[in-house]
């Protein structure tokens, strides 16, 4: 550019990189944007797929919550329940230990 447009050698090599950097940021922005938006996709479509596969497989979903809520006490009451409940203390419902709300007894 030197020689054909009449800039010096340090205001060409601004001008080229400043392009150059432009550029490969928006290509490389454009690239993640169409990366995550093919894997936000990806994931919202295996989301629904397993929505539906487990409540088909457990019969629909009253069902599949009362299983679930099941196995949640089952768990808690083999787990946290029985040392509590063998040194004389009261159990609490896993809900209440991690600050939510439920509607199961």
């Amino acid at each position: 550019m030197e020689g054909t447009l009449g800039f010096s050698f340090i205001v060409s090599l601004c001008v080229i990189s400043l392009i150059v950097m432009v550029y490969v940021i928006y290509g490389g922005l454009m690239g993640v944007m169409y990366t995550d938006a093919f894997l936000a996709a990806i994931m919202i479509s295996a989301a629904v797929f397993l929505l539906v596969k487990v409540y088909t497989v457990l019969g629909g979903i009253v069902p599949a919550h009362q299983s679930l809520t099941d196995m949640s006490l089952t768990l808690f009451r083999t787990h946290w329940c029985r040392p509590a409940i063998r040194d004389g203390h009261q159990c609490l419902h896993p809900v209440l230990l991690f600050g939510g709300t439920s509607l199961v007894p």
